[in-house]
């Protein structure tokens, strides 16, 4: 989620800028991530095709479907196709090519065992046992930050070109960490709004 990269652009910035624990009251701080200035996108998940060319895949449209016990989709906005034909929701993420084509994926994610701990001895609690789903390693997420030229180049010069980071609740365990990369070195003009002064960052 974009809140889960706006986090960790965050932490670095207050590393960076060596700011005390009440970073809002940091001007610099508050316009890149507390003002609303800054837009931090969703990352989505990337796939490469049998050509090995990486495509963004985005969550499937609630519109496509599946016929049940078969393999045939269908987009029930655009379908000419008998309106009986039982269908069911498809999951996970997708590539749509030339608005023929639909290539779907899902992420891979595994289980980690852990004890739960008192948080008082910082031991084991006996027989407390939980699971926790996470991604499996090696995936490729990628999504877009959003701003004015000069916001975008300063965020650059804070936090730097790319770092290793950490997302989610366990951040000292065995998953977690992250790579973080800004595809572009500098910032790329909307091409869907280029009068508004609006650029954007492709991270990866």
């Amino acid at each position: 989620p974009g809140t889960s990269v706006l986090g960790m652009m965050a932490y670095r910035f207050i590393r960076s800028a060596s700011l005390s624990d009440d970073a809002s009251q940091n001007k610099e701080f508050r316009n890149a991530f507390l003002d609303g200035n800054i837009i931090f996108g969703n990352a989505f998940p990337c796939f490469e095709d049998k050509r090995k060319k990486e495509h963004i895949h985005f969550p499937v449209p609630f519109s496509i479907r599946k016929e049940k016990g078969g393999g045939q989709i269908y987009d029930l906005l655009i379908s000419d196709d008998d309106p009986e034909t039982q269908t069911e929701s498809v999951n996970g993420f997708c590539h749509i090519e030339g608005g023929k084509r639909i290539h779907i994926q899902d992420v891979e994610t595994g289980l980690n065992f852990h004890h739960s701990r008192d948080s008082e001895t910082g031991t084991s609690k006996e027989g407390m046992i939980f699971n926790y789903e996470s991604l499996s390693p090696g995936q490729t997420f990628k999504g877009d930050i959003i701003g004015s030229k000069d916001d975008l180049i300063d965020l650059i010069k804070r936090c730097g070109k790319e770092r290793n980071g950490y997302i989610g609740r366990s951040r000292n365990s065995q998953y977690g960490k992250v790579h973080f990369e800004f595809v572009d070195a500098k910032p790329v003009p909307m091409k869907e709004s280029p009068t508004d002064g609006r650029y954007f960052l492709f991270l990866d």
